[in-house]
């Protein structure tokens, strides 16, 4: 009697959570990668559009909303990275758009410094997610 007493008090200070089973259509999966890539997508335009050619700064304001979302969800951690990755990327190669203009070879440095700093999205949205995983905040 003590055994299962101590085995359900266990099971009762380390909740194990429930697995979520994989998406086993194709039709799933693609809506499931659709919405992923929205919300990056998303995040990426508004983001851009606080900037200079549609110079919208109030919508700075839910730009990361989409991407909060998507930080919130149950999906796995790889695809929330490798969609707040897109979301990143696309919008450095939008915002960094005036490097291409000096010299031809400056395409490169573009395309480069847009990779690099779509780094910062992925590491700042795995922190996030740690952090919303931890606390349980509303």
């Amino acid at each position: 009697m003590q055994v299962v007493e101590r085995m359900s008090q266990v099971s009762m200070m380390y909740p194990v959570r429930e697995a979520i089973s994989p998406p086993t259509s194709v039709r799933t999966v693609l809506t499931l990668v659709l919405a992923h890539l929205g919300c990056a997508l998303a995040t990426s335009f508004l983001l851009w559009a606080g900037f200079y050619p549609i110079n919208q700064g109030w919508v700075a304001w839910f730009a990361l909303v989409p991407l909060l979302a998507l930080i919130r969800s149950t999906t796995s951690t790889r695809r929330m990275l490798l969609a707040s990755y897109v979301s990143g990327f696309v919008f450095f190669l939008a915002a960094l758009n005036w490097m291409r203009v000096a010299h031809p070879m400056m395409v490169w440095a573009w395309i480069a410094l847009a990779f690099y700093c779509a780094l910062y999205f992925p590491l700042g949205a795995w922190l996030l997610r740690r952090l919303d995983r931890a606390y349980h905040l509303p």
